[in-house]
């Protein structure tokens, strides 16, 4: 089972961020300073959280508890994801793209993607990564500050409310803390090393955009909508005049790929609980129904899941923060009670 690098494993990392990224809308007030003070702070909160994760996988405390709830949040996190994807898209491309539309393909193309395997997928988004990345270098180097109408202020009258307000939106529409313990089982090398490499690479490109968001936007940064396709929008170079379009294609290159891990984990938990389910593959398909139609009948109702993506991430953490230290404690308890029981029978 354990078929993926570490160094594919953090590549497979920053592509979920790199749709979080794409999917980043800033706050009304926006400090770029006081966001890009958040990453730090956020980066060593994620590798304590993953830390915390790896030690009680390592002592095998998985169990069909555990296998549920990690069911609920896939299936909540894959329609959260899916319903900022299809506002963005909707947003981009008004009147092209229907709702229902976006998410049956979201869905189905996520689940036919999962069907590779977790390693199939994990290559699969190292070879975008490698694309994404000359692309991200290509419009970084393009842009120019035609927007830049004012200067930014980076005066922040409450730092404190900022930086929380910061750190919510960064991890919104991000599953990648959930995904990095959830494929655990899949990793050959080091999960630190692998968490490491990503969480250092996820700093720098998040740093290297906010800076980006601000130098070009300006005063317009905290109401410039989706920032790195308004930064696609404004491009003027001499190999790409206008690369929203090529956005297009990163953004919903990314989002197949998250989405395809998710859905491979919701699969691995259904079999994990419902021991008599034997073909993956009507499992995949029968994944994709149940979550369009989910998705679908929400919105019908009005619920948005999407937005609430800040409190669905923190019940994450949380999730993985008591997963984590129960399985921890409840191991050295054991160990404790069989010490004891040893020393009394000699």
């Amino acid at each position: 089972m354990k078929s993926i690098s570490a160094y594919q494993f953090a590549g497979a990392m920053i592509v979920v961020r790199i749709l979080a990224l794409a999917l980043y809308i800033p706050s009304e007030g926006e400090n770029p300073v006081v966001t890009a003070l958040a990453l730090p702070i956020l980066a060593l909160a994620k590798y304590a959280l993953l830390a915390l994760t790896i030690r009680a996988y390592e002592k095998q405390t998985f169990t069909r508890g555990a296998a549920v709830c990690s069911a609920i949040l896939a299936g909540a996190l894959l329609i959260s994801i899916c319903g900022a994807f299809s506002q963005s898209v909707e947003t981009v491309y008004p009147d092209r793209f229907s709702r229902l539309g976006i998410t049956a393909v979201f869905f189905i193309i996520g689940a036919y993607v999962a069907s590779m395997g977790a390693a199939g997928t994990v290559r699969t988004a190292g070879i975008f990564l490698f694309a994404a990345a000359i692309f991200s270098a290509t419009l970084l180097f393009q842009t120019r500050g035609s927007m830049l109408t004012d200067r930014i202020t980076l005066y922040s009258p409450s730092p404190l409310r900022d930086l929380e307000s910061a750190l919510r939106n960064l991890t919104a529409y991000s599953a990648d803390v959930f995904i990095f313990a959830m494929m655990l089982p899949y990793v050959r090398s080091s999960p630190k090393k692998a968490a490491g490499i990503y969480l250092t690479a996820d700093v720098l490109i998040w740093l290297v955009f906010a800076m980006a968001y601000a130098a070009i936007m300006g005063r317009l940064y905290p109401r410039s909508g989706y920032s790195f396709f308004a930064i696609a929008y404004c491009t003027q170079g001499l190999l790409i005049d206008r690369a929203d379009g090529i956005f297009f294609c990163v953004v919903s290159a990314a989002a197949i790929i998250v989405c395809a891990l998710l859905t491979g984990i919701l699969k691995n938990a259904m079999k994990y609980v419902f021991t008599s389910i034997r073909s993956d593959e009507k499992t995949y398909l029968s994944a994709a129904g149940v979550l369009t139609a989910a998705a679908i009948s929400l919105s019908g109702f009005g619920i948005e899941l999407s937005k609430y993506a800040g409190v669905l991430a923190a019940a994450v953490w949380i999730a993985l923060a008591v997963y984590a230290l129960t399985g921890i404690f409840s191991r050295k308890y054991r160990a404790a009670k069989n010490t004891e029981a040893e020393k009394e029978g000699e």
